[in-house]
């Protein structure tokens, strides 16, 4: 159980990177500044980093309950 909340919290933190790098891009501010809102593919990164980053540390911290 740790070992998979420990890789889904680097992959969690990787697309989390690579949602704000997408951020960043010059294709995502000119869709962002057209219609207000970021790439789907920033969204969709930043979103998917985010969900697998948290389970990943539910799960750290509830195989650290468990042990104790």
């Amino acid at each position: 159980m740790r070992t998979i909340s420990i890789i889904l919290l680097t992959a969690g933190l990787v697309l989390l990177a690579f949602g704000f790098r997408e951020l960043e891009t010059t294709s995502s501010r000119v869709q962002e500044f057209f219609t207000d809102r970021p790439s789907d593919e920033a969204t969709g990164l930043l979103v998917g980093g985010g969900i697998s980053a948290g389970l990943g540390l539910v799960g750290l911290v509830a195989s650290r309950r468990s042990r104790a």
